[in-house]
């Protein structure tokens, strides 16, 4: 069974949940401009114009032209796949056997759910009033946060898969990074570890991995220098994951070039590195199901202060799936400076970094993991990092 059929039997569990009649996915030539949706319930782009519905009575079938429903019929994604020659007339014969109350389409503020173009929005808008629609027309955002979040079983282990890959090629990196190789120059040794092992860089070449060396170079999402190069006594952070069958990991390492009088990692490193890690560990213990988003963001944030450590200015942790930040529920402060739902719940299966981070005298010390929400709690897909990697 593929995974787009997995999820769209999941997706007809959560339509009865959310007591929603049908759940409709709608578009065009979206290999232009795509519902994120999609990749999820489809295994190929929409080409003419598509529906996708599911449904409440656990009926689920595409309307398609008779150029793609045939390829539609051979994915085996839906039970059926109605060829129209006339696509309102199939729409409106839909609503007509399902008399639907409420039915949920693909707009909302989260950009994961947002998929369905203004354009199309109000073409369905003018089909359902000439129709004469008296039900609701709501978000499907509630839907496509869970079918996104809850992994299934096959998503969880390409993630798991994932997620080793990119330790293996970070652990790779340890006889690689040494005095006098640039930024630049460690992005390209991951770039060829990883068509090595035959995979996919998570995000763009560019930036992937993020490579900070010592206390001169860039935070956050920038391309490495070819001109910044490793010293003696500095920090080496690097924020890197790879895909594994379209599924993606991401994870932050630490690693420490030492001076030639050094025995051991320098004082402020380690102190450091254990208060990130203190942190990174309370912010997981309060990734329960049932808890709600914001939580273990502001439980890290406690942990730092309490250790004399500075603040983060980034959130603490963000989902992944088919994308690195996968979706719009974010664990972040409850401030309009951070986009996503952070009042909403912590759901079972779904997959979170979990990501703390403090510069030093010497370069930045982050650490981000990869977690899973279980019925039993908390489990770490990533193998924490016990020390700074020591690069001789």
């Amino acid at each position: 069974m593929s995974i787009q059929r997995e999820k769209v039997i999941q997706a007809i569990e959560i339509v009865k949940e959310e007591n929603i009649d049908i759940w409709l996915t709608i578009g065009r030539e979206t290999v232009m401009n795509s519902d994120p949706v999609i990749q999820l319930i489809s295994k190929t782009d929409f080409g003419g114009l598509t529906a996708a519905m599911i449904c409440k009575n656990g009926d689920n079938f595409m309307l398609a032209n008779h150029l793609d429903s045939e390829g539609y019929r051979m994915t085996n994604v839906f039970d059926k796949v109605i060829q129209y020659e006339n696509f309102v007339e199939s729409l409106y014969k839909v609503l007509d056997d399902i008399n639907p109350e409420v039915i949920a389409v693909n707009y909302s503020k989260d950009v994961a759910a947002d998929g369905l173009t203004y354009g199309m929005y109000i073409q369905l808008s003018e089909w359902l009033n000439e129709y004469g629609y008296k039900g609701k027309l709501i978000s499907s955002e509630r839907i496509i946060g869970k079918l996104r979040g809850c992994k299934t079983k096959t998503e969880i282990e390409y993630i798991k898969e994932s997620t080793k890959y990119a330790e293996k090629i970070l652990l790779d990196c340890v006889d690689f990074i040494r005095e006098g190789v640039s930024e630049k120059e460690i992005l390209d040794f991951c770039h060829e570890r990883t068509e090595y092992y035959g995979l996919e860089l998570s995000w763009e070449p560019e930036q992937c991995p993020g490579v900070m060396v010592g206390p001169d170079t860039v935070l956050g999402h920038a391309a490495p220098s070819d001109t910044l190069k490793v010293k003696k006594g500095d920090v080496v952070n690097l924020d890197f994951g790879v895909k594994y069958k379209n599924y993606c990991s991401d994870i932050q390492r630490v690693f420490y070039v030492p001076n030639d009088e050094d025995t051991n990692l320098p004082h402020e490193i380690i102190t450091t590195f254990e208060g990130v890690q203190e942190a990174v560990q309370a912010g997981v213990y309060k990734m329960t199901v049932g808890e709600t988003i914001y939580i273990p963001d502001k439980t890290a944030r406690k942990s730092l202060r309490k250790n004399g450590l500075p603040d983060f200015k980034f959130g603490f942790g963000h989902q992944v799936g088919l994308a690195t930040h996968d979706g719009g529920i974010s664990m972040s402060p409850r401030n309009k400076n951070y986009q996503g739902a952070q009042d909403n719940f912590f759901l079972e299966n779904m997959v979170y970094t979990a990501d703390v981070g403090v510069k030093t005298s010497r370069g930045h010390v982050n650490q981000e993991d990869m977690i899973l929400i279980t019925s039993n709690g908390p489990v770490f897909i990533s193998k924490k990092q016990k020390l700074p990697y020591w690069c001789k």
